[in-house]
């Protein structure tokens, strides 16, 4: 029987994604690279990146990466994701994009927002939070899809992450980690309810 004695870390950051075999004792083995294509702007302050970029280099850094090693597949023991936080990807129940991802870069803003409930309002202003909630709200990409692109809304059954998109293609489930989400989406870490 093989022992479990490797383990794959993979991340993806705003201008390239890296994949990087460890041994059990935390030695780097390899490393395979590979740049993204450069985000891109529709419009003054928007930021965005191609999702079938971020799915082609993974495949590209893993195939690259198993190239360079000598070891049977089996000894893996699992595969870690990270990525640049903060870039939002709609995604339809079948696991496709929607449209290329927003990512941390863009400054986009909604021209409005929904109001919030007075207890809402009342609770925030006493907590300090209500200047945050308002700013979150301006800022939400969830939002503004919502108002300027109203069809891709709707086809939306998951807005992730670009963790998110890799774990749904590699696995066939809608599912990232508690620390990604955390602080950027609306999650209870404590809870670990949405």
């Amino acid at each position: 029987m093989n022992e479990k004695n490797y383990i794959i870390a993979i991340d993806s950051g705003t201008q390239s994604i890296r994949a990087v075999l460890f041994d059990r004792n935390g030695e780097e083995i390899a490393i395979e690279q590979a740049d993204y294509e450069p985000y891109f702007s529709l419009a003054p302050g928007w930021a965005e990146q191609r999702t079938e970029d971020y799915w082609d280099k993974l495949c590209r850094v893993c195939r690259g990466l198993m190239g360079k090693i000598n070891i049977d597949l089996c000894q893996i023991a699992g595969i870690g994701l990270t990525s640049q936080r903060n870039t939002v990807i709609p995604m339809d129940k079948d696991g496709n994009a929607l449209r290329a991802g927003i990512i941390w870069l863009d400054q986009r803003t909604v021209s409005s927002a929904p109001p919030l409930g007075k207890a809402v309002k009342l609770v925030t202003s006493l907590a300090g939070l209500a200047e945050g909630i308002r700013y979150s709200q301006k800022n939400s990409k969830f939002l503004w899809i919502m108002q300027n692109e109203p069809e891709i809304y709707r086809k939306t059954h998951k807005f992730v992450q670009a963790t998110g998109f890799f774990v749904r293609k590699l696995t066939g489930e809608f599912r990232d980690s508690y620390g990604m989400v955390a602080g950027i989406w609306p999650f209870d870490y404590k809870s670990k309810q949405w």
